[in-house]
């Protein structure tokens, strides 16, 4: 049952792991496997959100992180690890959710009084949009519906081939064939260079859009 007195957009973390891409390399060469599997922040965190929107083509986040463990140097934090978020939302589902941290920021002591207790803000991003960023699309199609460019270039650069990272997109069919050329573009901003060239004949607006929740990704109008 959700809870009525909190607001819309309201989540309850319940873990926030943080597990160091370096370890793997490092533990599989190493007899004492120094570097931990994971480590668990949820009760360091003292702020964080998700951010998305139908104006936005990828999720991103962040989080305010107060510790005194020393955890950018031991774990380490640097800035490439995998982030593991289980949180209730509004309507009292849990859900897990994994990203990649992308940067860490605004790192300094908590207080002047104070140079033991550290604080700093990781920001992350979702998997598969670090891994769509990894190529540049240089491709041309002919004759061709827009929606099947956009599932080409989806399965194409989107798709990571991890069942835990990968989400379905949903696609609105567009009208009409066009001839494209896409010279050098990341894969989202390729996405909305197509999007501003879609067509409906169903819809009033044929305003598309390319976005991801935490569910999946979208290339549709408003009124789909």
């Amino acid at each position: 049952m959700s809870n009525k007195a909190a607001q819309a957009g309201f989540y309850v973390l319940k873990s926030f792991k943080i597990k160091p891409l370096i370890g793997e390399l490092i533990n599989n060469d190493s007899i004492n496997n120094s570097y931990p599997e994971y480590v668990e922040l949820s009760k360091v965190v003292t702020h964080w959100n998700l951010q998305e929107s139908i104006d936005s083509p990828f999720i991103s986040g962040s989080a305010t992180i107060h510790e005194s463990q020393d955890l950018l140097r031991t774990v380490p934090i640097s800035g490439e690890e995998e982030l593991e978020i289980t949180y209730e939302d509004y309507y009292g589902d849990i859900k897990t959710t994994k990203f990649f941290i992308f940067s860490v920021e605004d790192i300094g002591p908590e207080s002047s009084i104070n140079d033991r207790m550290m604080k700093y803000t990781i920001r992350f991003c979702s998997v598969q949009k670090l891994h769509s960023d990894q190529k540049e699309i240089r491709k041309s199609w002919a004759n061709t519906k827009i929606s099947d460019m956009v599932r080409d270039i989806y399965d194409s650069f989107f798709i990571t081939g991890n069942k835990d990272y990968d989400k379905e997109i949903e696609i609105e069919e567009t009208d009409g064939e066009q001839t494209l050329i896409i010279p050098n573009l990341r894969s989202d901003a390729a996405m909305q260079f197509l999007s501003r060239r879609a067509y409906s004949a169903t819809n009033k607006t044929s305003l598309y859009r390319f976005f991801e929740t935490r569910e999946k990704y979208y290339f549709c109008t408003h009124e789909y």
